[in-house]
């Protein structure tokens, strides 16, 4: 697809919007809005039966790349990298899950893909300008924190 596909769904969005202006809103956020939409959709598959758990992941990766997609169109200098962003929001996610409740019981597997998708997301994001010589510390503190903390809340 090209640019014309682009401007052409942002005039969708905008005209929900509101006319011209609404257009140039859709172009800038029109993708966003799209998988936010979808996100949503699994959110509601989760919220009308919490059997239903794993819909927590598909929406989270959906409003993950809404996010990755809105900063990217911010068109500032970060001081990340936005690949980094995806990895992070689904870690972010798994932890969410890990925090659940399915028949009395928590999902406490989803901290195994957690972890690493966190920690991943920190190497791609902050990439080689980061001081790793401080935040690598930081993460043994914070994973210890949580372990002795889940140890605490068991007993």
């Amino acid at each position: 697809m090209g640019v014309g596909a682009d401007v052409g769904a942002g005039a969708g969005v905008g005209g929900l919007v509101g006319g011209k202006k609404g257009a140039l809103v859709g172009a800038a956020i029109g993708g966003a809005l799209f998988l936010a939409a979808i996100g949503i959709g699994f959110l509601i598959a989760y919220r009308r039966n919490t059997a239903n758990w794993w819909a927590i992941i598909p929406a989270g990766v959906m409003f993950t790349l809404a996010t990755i997609s809105v900063v990217d169109d911010l068109g500032t200098e970060l001081p990340f990298d936005t690949g980094g962003l995806l990895f992070v929001g689904i870690g972010l996610t798994f932890l969410f899950l890990a925090q659940l409740r399915v028949d009395g019981e928590r999902l406490s597997w989803a901290i195994f893909p957690a972890i690493p998708l966190l920690i991943l997301g920190l190497f791609v994001g902050l990439g080689q300008d980061a001081s790793w010589s401080t935040i690598w510390p930081a993460l043994l503190i914070v994973l210890g924190a949580y372990f002795l903390i889940d140890a605490l809340r068991k007993r």
